[in-house]
């Protein structure tokens, strides 16, 4: 079968010849399911992987309609395309400048951090095109520079994203701003159900164009995970860039404060890197990504705002420093490589921090990350001090350059005489403290103290228990006697559970030499929880009237219950209440006795309710809907971790009458659910 041409797509013939003149031939599957439906002025909503060719996708046909409406000459604003970072902003405009150029076609590009006065004299040469990030957009307008009464189509660009920047309000104040029989287009990379129910609220009935592949992950990506601590990061990056001398990489981090410290650090390692991110003044960021896409710079560490919808080619090696907390952007993330048919490489950082990010990511995916088989070769240790983050935005300090300043600044010079003020200062020391005038000052009793008190207090505090939740002092001079001590303490039977360091070594009881010695042991609990949660559970089942058999077992981070017998159902009823209650006394029994590691869950099921912690979720997420419904307002939960967020969206994901956002920062946020009707 013959692949189709655009002259096969009935474009004018002006358009064409630009077209070839820059090396369009052949258009990619997007812009052949596209072009027709925009041509015909129809309202879309499509999807496709990054990359794809969608900016052509609307450039083209939107261009092809000036030209047959012999508008070209006209001083109208006709289109309106929304971007959600500056980079794709310029990144468009330059599409449509490249195409457009020829015909005549202009646009102008309104962002963040370029001269707003400049824009200001684009925008009143009435260009055809506006191609705008929403913040600068929406304070032109409020400024009254500009207005969108002859406005014909409005074109979100990498919609999700807006969405989840935030945008939501300046999408809807600029779409009241424009007529309403206008055209809306909306690209997205992954599905948002929050974008069809923004375009029936501005009456677009829009056709639905779905390129995304089944499998989230491109075939020719290899991706892994290398499951590492914290404080190797670093070492496994250095290897890493060290064996693949060819690499052209994009290195994600989650902040932009990491992304700086890793740049820097990488320069320090003599590696071509540079780190972008927002704050960075808008000239620094286009010369960086200018160098990245001429290879003057081969390692660019940024993070998923900066990188979002940049097309770059070549990449053939992403590396997510950190895991990200939102499982759609590890899809675009590692979709940096491997286009155009060629193979690409993606490895993940998983450190203490990332592990749930990662149980969120195979959920999303259906199937495990394999795992990178890792070596002691691997990780290279020299590397130096980790940069650090001065107040100032993308600045780094040097910390040996730092110290050697801060020494030299203590260092007085030692000739250096002394003047008429440092004679006055000398002078003033040995003045009387006493004030000039004899009157009796008051004296504010409560902020002197007795010494005797003070004294006292002190001794109390020695003499005062010292334990706390998680670990127990004992001073005996019995190891028998100071174990049955800590197990009443910890209110255990079970001894294997303790472990004791000895702190100090008193004296013997007789002369030093002979008796007893005194012994200060300090207690804690081992980190057993399989072991105690089944020591707390025999004691609580055998106090309980339910008739009922248990087993636990821990599989890394989460420790599963399985309750059977005579009374299972009794557990399982009202959607598991009586489990929820015995995962919390679980959850704060073994929080008294050992810390816990971050992001550890309990979850205790029986053989008919083999998912209780997710059915649970779907149970709340079922009542808070209601709610919304009820109230015709928004309701938020608590704060939740990324994957029971994630079971809350899918939940409601087909539900028309409500719509869902995460909020909050951090690792763990609230889901708002909206009333949309």
């Amino acid at each position: 079968m013959s692949e189709i041409t655009f002259e096969q797509l009935n474009l004018e013939n002006p358009l064409l010849q630009s077209l070839e003149n820059i090396q369009f031939k052949t258009p990619t599957p997007i812009q052949k399911d596209v072009i027709p439906h925009l041509k015909k002025s129809e309202d879309i909503i499509a999807l496709a992987e990054t990359g794809s060719g969608k900016t052509a996708a609307f450039i083209i046909p939107l261009i092809n309609k000036i030209l047959k409406e012999q508008d070209s000459n006209s001083r109208e604003i006709k289109y309106i395309v929304l971007s959600p970072t500056r980079e794709l902003a310029q990144q468009t405009h330059e599409v449509c400048k490249s195409i457009g150029k020829s015909l005549g076609i202009t646009s102008s590009l309104l962002i963040g951090g370029e001269n707003i006065q400049k824009q200001k004299e684009s925008v009143s040469k009435k260009p055809h095109f506006l191609i705008a990030t929403p913040g600068r957009l929406k304070d032109l307008f409020q400024q009254k520079i500009l207005n969108f009464k002859t406005v014909k189509g409005v074109v979100l660009d990498e919609a999700d994203r807006l969405l989840d920047m935030g945008f939501k309000d300046e999408i809807c104040f600029l779409l009241y701003q424009t007529p309403k029989e206008r055209q809306l287009m909306m690209f997205s990379a992954t599905g948002n159900h929050e974008l069809s129910s923004i375009a029936y609220r501005f009456n677009a009935e829009p056709k639905q164009i779905n390129l995304l592949s089944s499998n989230l992950v491109v075939d020719k990506i290899q991706h892994t995970v290398a499951q590492v601590g914290d404080n190797e990061k670093m070492p496994l990056l250095t290897y890493l860039l060290k064996e693949n001398t060819k690499a052209y990489a994009l290195i994600f981090c989650n902040t932009k404060s990491e992304t700086h410290v890793v740049a820097t650090w990488l320069k320090k390692l003599n590696f071509p890197a540079e780190g972008i991110s927002g704050d960075l003044a808008q000239n620094k960021r286009t010369k960086l990504l200018s160098d990245f896409r001429s290879k003057k710079t081969k390692i660019l560490v940024c993070t998923d705002v900066a990188a979002r919808g940049l097309d770059i080619k070549d990449v053939n090696l992403v590396i997510n420093y950190d895991l990200p907390q939102d499982p759609s952007n590890y899809i675009h993330r590692i979709g940096r490589t491997g286009r155009a048919g060629t193979e690409g490489r993606a490895i993940s950082f998983c450190g203490f921090y990332d592990c749930e990010n990662l149980d969120a990511i195979e959920s999303v995916l259906q199937e495990k990350v394999e795992k990178e088989q890792l070596t002691n070769e691997m990780f290279i240790f020299d590397i130096g001090e980790r940069p650090s983050l001065e107040r100032k935005p993308g600045k780094i300090i040097d910390l040996e350059k730092s110290r050697k300043k801060k020494d030299n600044i203590r260092k007085a010079p030692e000739n250096k005489k002394v003047g008429k003020r440092n004679s006055a200062q000398e002078k003033r020391k040995e003045a009387s403290s006493q004030p000039i005038d004899s009157k009796k000052r008051k004296v504010n009793a409560t902020k002197l103290k007795d010494s005797k008190t003070m004294i006292n207090k002190d001794r109390d505090l020695k003499n005062k228990k010292a334990f706390s939740q998680r670990k127990l002092i004992i001073t005996s001079s019995s190891l028998k006697d100071a174990e049955s001590k800590a197990m009443n303490h910890f209110k255990i039977k079970n001894q294997s559970f303790l472990e004791n360091t000895i702190l100090e070594k008193g004296r013997r009881k007789y002369f030093g030499l002979i008796g007893p010695r005194k012994v200060k042991y300090e207690f804690k609990i081992k980190p057993l929880y399989k072991e105690i949660i089944s020591e707390y559970l025999n004691g609580f089942f055998a106090k309980s009237p339910f008739n009922v058999d248990f087993e636990v077992n821990k599989e890394g981070k989460k420790l599963i219950g399985k309750i059977t017998g005579e009374d299972e159902a009794l557990f399982s009823a009202n959607d598991g209440e009586l489990l929820s209650s015995l995962e919390y006394l679980l959850r704060k029994h073994l929080s008294k006795l050992i810390n816990l590691e971050k992001a550890f869950t309990i979850q205790i099921n029986t053989s008919e309710f083999i998912n209780s912690h997710e059915r649970r979720l779907e149970v709340l997420a079922q009542k808070l809907r209601d709610k919304a419904v009820k109230r015709k307002n928004s309701v938020i939960t608590d704060t939740m971790s990324p994957s029971d967020r994630y079971v809350i969206h899918q939940f409601l994901n087909n539900d028309p009458r409500v719509s869902t956002s995460s909020i909050g920062k951090g690792h763990y946020k609230r889901v708002r659910i909206n009333f949309e009707r």
